[in-house]
């Protein structure tokens, strides 16, 4: 496993609003043992990205949509249970596209409930981390009295995201907010990946939408287990930092292994052979989170001919010959390739910080 970059590794000469705590901890006493629990609650998000006003945390061109959308299965993969969530890469790839938003209190709610059947409404009970009791845990999540205000100023923010601050560092605080308000009993961590999605969409860029996404999947123990908890003490300078490494590392590996040019040609191909260019994402849709260039796959997306399908499949598969992916009509075809890339921009990340 890669060494935890701590605050320590990221941390240097940030702007002084960004070393300002995420939130506050207030200590309340248990109803059951009488010890004080502190309860860790972010600032409003609306605060958080006005600290990051001017903040471009990288250099690299903005992720093209062709790119981005094939790196959803990224963004939808369960490390813990080592599969790609298909109902949460539909989720997210229909927001990247365009063909859903979520862009107000009532429609967040809606979010969550769309990726998780326990996330059906704010949760009811005060919630904690590592160890058996809330007043011995290492990190007890906002009181679910305050979980209403929490999310309609997230709510807020996606109807009118700020325009001085760049679409990734939007989608990356608001991944990390997310987070750290925790509002549902489960499925949290699903519903934090899609805000990030639409909070990058709605500051008009999906692809760096996806990218955060992509970032809170491949870091999520060294996020949960030290970086967030971190902030509501080093504020979010090492986190961005963490995070903009990343894109730059991603940006790096897509560009060094022909992955960038393989994924525009087929996006092309796929939406070509389509009736319009909706029709082509989502067939191309169909494919990510079915992962497998299947024949049949195609000719029902695209509604195409089964020779056109054959023909379609052949030129995808030929696409990515001499590349880390393995295409099939049967099972993973671009998984195995996709994590190696997530693997190696994660160690250039951990390589440009130590």
């Amino acid at each position: 496993m890669a060494p935890v970059v701590s605050a320590r590794n990221c941390s240097s000469k940030s702007d002084e609003a960004l070393r300002i705590p995420i939130g506050r901890s207030d200590a309340i006493p248990s109803a059951v043992t009488g010890l004080p629990i502190r309860y860790a609650a972010p600032e409003p998000l609306s605060e958080l990205l006005s600290r990051c006003a001017g903040q471009r945390p990288t250099d690299v061109p903005e992720l093209e949509s062709s790119i981005a959308t094939w790196l959803l299965p990224l963004a939808s993969y369960r490390l813990s249970a080592g599969v790609i969530d298909a109902k949460l890469a539909t989720t997210l790839g229909q927001v990247a596209i365009g063909q859903a938003a979520y862009r107000s209190p009532q429609a967040v709610l809606e979010a969550a409930r769309s990726v998780h059947p326990l996330a059906t409404s704010l949760r009811q009970e005060n919630v904690f981390t590592g160890a058996a009791t809330a007043s011995q845990a290492r990190h007890v999540y906002p009181p679910y009295e305050a979980l209403t205000e929490l999310v309609d100023d997230l709510g807020r923010v996606l109807a009118s995201p700020p325009t001085d601050v760049s679409p990734f560092v939007v989608a990356a605080v608001t991944g990390m907010y997310c987070s750290c308000v925790h509002p549902f009993i489960d499925g949290n961590g699903r519903w934090a990946r899609l805000m990030t999605v639409q909070a990058g969409a709605a500051a008009g860029s999906p692809g760096e939408g996806v990218a955060a996404a992509v970032f809170l999947a491949t870091f999520s123990a060294e996020l949960a287990g030290q970086v967030w908890p971190d902030a509501f003490m080093a504020g979010l300078d090492p986190y961005l930092r963490l995070a903009g490494a990343f894109r730059t590392s991603l940006s790096s590996v897509l560009e060094c292994d022909r992955s960038k040019h393989v994924f525009s040609h087929v996006a092309r191909a796929i939406r070509g052979a389509s009736r319009s260019p909706r029709d082509g994402d989502r067939a191309l849709l169909c494919v990510l989170t079915q992962n497998c260039i299947e024949v049949a796959t195609l000719r029902n997306a695209l509604g195409v001919s089964e020779r056109r399908a054959n023909a379609l499949a052949d030129e995808i598969r030929s696409e990515f010959v001499g590349t880390p992916f393995s295409i099939a009509n049967d099972g993973p075809a671009v998984m195995s390739g996709l994590w190696n890339v997530a693997v190696q921009a994660k160690d250039q990340t951990i390589g440009r910080l130590t």
